[in-house]
């Protein structure tokens, strides 16, 4: 297998191996001028393959160990990449959420916003992966083996009306995905999320006040588009100069939390305390605290949903009795 993923990557550089959709816009071109595949793309392609086959092994459908991963030559890392969306205000934030028509698009932009991950990711949340007694959700998917690359998918803090959507999701659905449209997992469909984020924009700017129009709220900047990627990025700018590093780390999935810390954390019957599990999720916790404080508030004078978390609206509660 690890001749055949080399001879993958060689093929793909040179642009013999391409979409063969010729609507297909590749900008990337090989050394003879042919367009060709961008390295990070060949990199996910690659990466998939190589997760099949240590799926394989860990599910005993072969003896063989899986290959190591070729290297592939022009790979970029985040930081050195063109930002894929525009950042977002919290005005057009409130926007979004008053164009949501629907309810399990709701829960899932109020998800998105409150954790800030990978709009897919947040999309696979089952409700095994929720511990709302220690107000933490993983993001890691099902069936990943610790040596994938998706190991660092972050453990994000439930924050918000995040709580509340959880446990009524989970009264319904229990352990399986919570995203569902008429009982069919979100993530299980076509999972078209660029065309849910566009139509909700679309519907937010009809909904705009002549001022707001004015202001070109929700319209493209030189930036880019208002998109699934402009929640994300907004969310860790805005967190930078509130939290600690390893805080932003820890919920946007920039450092390793190996599946001996996961397991210790969420798996059932584990010996390890709430008081050390809560140690180690010191640095989601420190994120909670700073949206719940601040984050939600300033979405709040935007719409009409309720933004606030289950402790702040029973406070609310007793103060007016």
């Amino acid at each position: 297998m690890g001749p055949a993923l080399r001879a993958l990557v060689k093929g793909m550089e040179e642009s013999k191996i391409r979409p063969d959709n010729t609507k297909s816009k590749l900008k990337t071109l090989a050394s003879n001028g042919k367009p060709r595949l961008h390295p990070n793309t060949i990199a996910d392609i690659i990466g998939s393959a190589a997760e099949a086959c240590a799926l394989a092994k860990s599910d005993g459908l072969t003896t063989h160990n899986p290959p190591m991963t070729p290297f592939v030559k022009g790979i970029t890392a985040p930081d050195d990449r063109d930002p894929k969306g525009r950042y977002i205000t919290f005005e057009e934030t409130g926007l979004l959420i008053e164009a949501c028509r629907r309810p399990h698009i709701l829960e899932l932009l109020l998800l998105d916003i409150g954790c800030g991950g990978r709009i897919g990711a947040v999309a696979d949340i089952t409700g095994k992966k929720v511990r709302l007694d220690l107000g933490v959700i993983d993001l890691l998917g099902e069936g990943f083996v610790e040596t994938n690359r998706r190991k660092q998918t972050p453990i994000v803090p439930v924050t918000g009306p995040m709580e509340r959507i959880l446990s009524r999701l989970i009264a319904t659905h229990g352990d399986g995905y919570l995203i569902q449209n008429t009982r069919t997992p979100l993530s299980k469909g076509a999972r078209n999320w660029t065309q849910i984020i566009q139509r909700l924009v679309a519907r937010a700017k009809k909904s705009r006040t002549p001022d707001q129009v004015k202001r070109k709220l929700l319209e493209p900047t030189d930036q880019g588009n208002v998109n699934w990627y402009s929640i994300r990025r907004t969310y860790a700018d805005w967190l930078d100069e509130r939290v600690s590093d390893a805080a932003i780390s820890a919920v946007m999935g920039h450092f390793e939390i190996s599946s001996r810390t996961r397991r210790q954390l969420f798996e059932f019957g584990s010996p390890t305390t709430d008081l050390y599990k809560r140690r180690k999720l010191g640095p989601v916790l420190e994120v909670a605290a700073v949206l719940n404080e601040e984050w939600w508030p300033a979405i709040q004078p935007f719409t009409s949903v309720d933004l606030r978390s289950e402790g702040e609206s029973l406070k609310r509660t007793d103060a007016e009795e």
